[in-house]
């Protein structure tokens, strides 16, 4: 880890936009980044529309300030919220500004119009062939005011390279991050279980994803239901917003229909929207990804970390994390047989799970911690505060 001197309200400050400090892929790189930052000698706030309790704790233990964006109001919501951010930059000394997920990817570059001295780092969290084309055209035409734009993968970046055609100085590659957690213990295992009415003779599948397009859920009953067939102890454990918004609740309904359907339901686990993923983690004997299009998958990389071995379809950077047969399985995006047909074979070898999974912890310590991440991105703020980086 990089250690610096410690910071003085005449250093200049970097900002991380956000929509929300919540619970879930973005915004968890987001918050690790927030809180490493002052520890390399980087003033550091925070401006969202919302932030979980536990998150705000989180900012706070790491000196890191929250400032709150308006909601609601009449008119535009950039022209509504742009000159409120503006004002933090002036009161604050706010030198760079870092946004995370595409409204703010579009937003901040805008920003330098009003205040030409700012450094804007933008992010991309995904393929951008999963953008919505308006979306995209806005982010292709902002994104030439940032100094910076930083995928979070190899593919990430060269799907930007494709539809973005942005200078090649001005892309950069960081991967997500995240802290090792503790190995899993037996008697987590079984607390874990016992939550979710599974057996210790259950064979259980997670499937972590939040109730969005592109996540995969339409693949997964067929799943299930080819694993079913050929193995009585396969159960499902299937975790993710159901509920906050009409396409969640639509995908969600489909997604249950289809299992009544075929009669599944009893297969699989739906218990909802949850911050606490460790006892998921430690009830799994395998995690499952489906999802048609992503970025770098923090699901993956979690699942990889806690000790499991993992089965994901071969969209952005799973190829990345994932090297076939080492530390999980990849298989064609799409293509429910071929990823039942790994699942039962890991269903089959327990000494096979336990080998791939070992790998994934021990590849997670080794090249995705969050200082490596936290020292690049602080290397690159230096540049950029420097005067060094692209105009």
């Amino acid at each position: 880890m990089t250690t610096a001197a410690p910071t003085g309200p005449t250093d200049p400050a970097v900002l991380v936009l956000i929509g929300t400090l919540a619970y879930g892929g973005a915004e968890n790189q987001a918050s690790l980044l927030a809180a490493a930052l002052p520890a390399r000698g980087i003033r550091t706030r925070v401006a969202c529309f919302g932030a979980e309790p536990g998150r705000r704790e989180e900012m706070a233990a790491a000196g890191v300030a929250v400032d709150l964006l308006p909601v609601g109001g009449h008119g535009w919501w950039p022209l509504r919220v742009g000159p409120h951010i503006l004002g933090l930059v002036r009161r604050h000394r706010v030198g760079l500004v870092q946004a995370f997920l595409p409204s703010f990817d579009i937003l901040a570059p805008v920003l330098r119009l009003a205040r030409p001295g700012l450094r804007v780092v933008t992010s991309r969290r995904n393929v951008d062939e999963a953008i919505p084309p308006r979306q995209l055209r806005l982010m292709r035409l902002t994104s030439r005011l940032a100094q910076a734009v930083v995928g979070n993968s190899e593919a990430v970046a060269a799907s930007v390279r494709r539809l973005e055609t942005l200078p090649e100085e001005r892309l950069r590659v960081i991967p997500n991050g995240m802290v090792l957690p503790p190995a899993l213990a037996p008697a987590e295992r079984a607390a874990g279980r016992r939550a979710l009415d599974l057996g210790d003779e259950d064979l259980v599948v997670l499937y972590l994803a939040h109730f969005r397009e592109g996540k995969g859920h339409r693949h997964l009953p067929e799943v299930v239901r080819i694993s079913a067939e050929r193995e009585p102890r396969a159960r499902f454990v299937v975790v993710g917003d159901m509920a906050s918004n009409s396409r969640y609740r639509r995908n969600a309904a489909a997604f249950r229909a289809a299992l009544d359907a075929a009669g599944l339901a009893a297969r699989v686990r739906l218990p909802g929207l949850t911050s606490e993923t460790r006892p998921l983690y430690a009830a799994a004997d395998v995690v499952l990804n489906l999802s048609d299009h992503e970025g770098m998958s923090n699901v993956i990389m979690e699942a990889m970390g806690a000790g499991l071995p993992v089965v994901a379809t071969a969209t952005g950077a799973a190829s990345e994390l994932l090297r076939d047969g080492q530390e999980g399985y990849v298989v064609p995006c799409g293509d429910a047989p071929a990823a039942a047909e790994r699942l039962l074979a890991l269903f089959r070898d327990p000494a096979l799970r336990r080998r791939l999974g070992e790998a994934g912890r021990g590849r997670i310590a080794r090249d995705y911690g969050v200082d490596r991440m936290a020292d690049a991105y602080a290397h690159l703020y230096r540049e950029l505060l420097a005067g060094h980086g692209t105009e």
